[in-house]
């Protein structure tokens, strides 16, 4: 019984180590703006690359960054591009969990008018 006790101590605290490096790492990971600007113009570039003929941009092959920034998504779009997995990873990057991208179109769309944009 005391050999039980040991273990589950040991367990416990194992546990609870880990669990504070995660969230050290997590909480790194956040507010490192470095990381975070890379992923967000990786965001970017992919949703160009992947929606050109969608967003009428088949003769652009430079779209200007506030031309971009002005293009709307509708969820149709955006439920297209979530079928790419290197567009699921990169929000994984930024700790959006597999089940919350598929709401996120909802959360993004704060208007309610049905698109929203890079911006």
């Amino acid at each position: 019984a005391l050999f039980n006790v040991i273990v589950a101590i040991y367990v416990e605290n194992t546990v609870a180590a880990a669990k504070a490096q995660e969230m050290d790492q997590r909480r790194e990971r956040l507010t490192n703006l470095d990381m975070f600007r890379n992923r967000a113009q990786q965001l970017v570039n992919f949703v160009l690359d992947e929606t050109r003929g969608s967003l009428h941009l088949m003769d652009a092959d430079q779209v200007s960054y506030e031309k971009a920034m002005q293009l709307d998504i509708t969820s149709e779009v955006f439920q297209s591009l979530l079928q790419h997995e290197e567009f699921q990873q990169m929000f994984r990057d930024l700790d959006i969990a597999d089940e919350e991208q598929h709401d996120l179109f909802d959360t993004l769309d704060v208007d309610g008018g049905g698109t929203i944009d890079l911006e």
